[in-house]
């Protein structure tokens, strides 16, 4: 059984939106060649979500562009509607941390620092 075969990935990581960010789980854990959800709860209007991955070697996120789905630079996600923002295919490993960073006009950003970890091959 390899190292990958043991993973229990982390599908979806939840971002909840008070005064301040909660993300659950702080790290998550997929396989390479997965997807992972954020479910934003309770986004006001006006307020926006920007996930951003901090640059490791040359790559900035382990996520593959796709402008489809809100992306289309490497490493960077937002919405300011709806409350489901999925990544497209990881084709990196590691353990890549990324901001969350909450915005709301005429207010000072909010932003917490999570992480995850992409092991082995996925499905």
């Amino acid at each position: 059984m390899s190292e990958a075969d043991l993973i229990v990935p982390t599908s979806r990581v939840v971002i909840e939106v008070t005064d301040t960010l909660k993300v659950t789980p702080e790290d998550a854990v997929i396989k390479k060649g997965s997807c992972i959800e954020w479910a934003v709860e309770r986004l006001e209007e006006g307020q926006s979500i920007e996930i951003s991955f901090h640059v490791k070697g040359n790559k900035a996120g382990p996520f593959e562009p796709e402008a489809t789905r809100g992306n289309p630079h490497r490493g960077r996600y937002t919405t300011e509607e709806g409350t489901l923002i999925r990544s497209a295919v990881a084709d990196q490993v590691g353990y890549w941390k990324y901001d969350v960073i909450l915005r709301t006009p005429g207010r000072e950003d909010v932003a917490v620092d999570p992480g995850v970890m992409i092991k082995g091959e996925g499905p």
